[in-house]
C-alpha cells in the first residue's frame, strides 16, 4: 500500500530519522563481522612485524570467538552504527 502525501514537509521531517534508523539497523547486523575482521587483519600484522610468522585470519577470528563470543565479534560496533547512520541519514 503507498501512502501518498500532499505536503511535502512531512516526507522531509521523517526522512532523516528513518534513515538514521535504517542504517542503525543495517551497520548493527553486518558491521560487527567487517569490524572484527579488520582487527584480525591488525593483529596479524602487528605479530608478523615482530618477526613470528602470523597465523591465519581464520584462526585468529576463531580464538577471538572462542575467548569472547559474539560479543568479541560485535566489539566496538556501537560506534561504526552512530558514524554510520548519521552520516548516510544526513546526505
Amino acid at each position: 500500500m503507498l501512502l501518498w502525501v500532499s505536503d511535502l514537509s512531512l516526507v522531509k521531517f521523517l526522512g532523516f530519522p528513518t534513515s538514521c534508523v535504517g542504517m542503525f539497523i543495517l551497520t548493527i547486523s553486518c558491521a560487527g563481522f567487517t569490524t572484527c575482521m579488520k582487527t584480525v587483519e591488525i593483529t596479524r600484522h602487528k605479530t608478523a612485524a615482530s618477526g613470528v610468522k602470523p597465523p591465519s585470519t581464520f584462526t585468529v577470528f576463531m580464538e577471538i570467538y572462542r575467548r569472547e563470543g559474539i560479543r568479541g565479534v560485535n566489539k566496538g560496533v556501537n560506534a561504526v552504527a552512530v558514524r554510520q547512520c548519521t552520516n548516510w541519514g544526513s546526505r
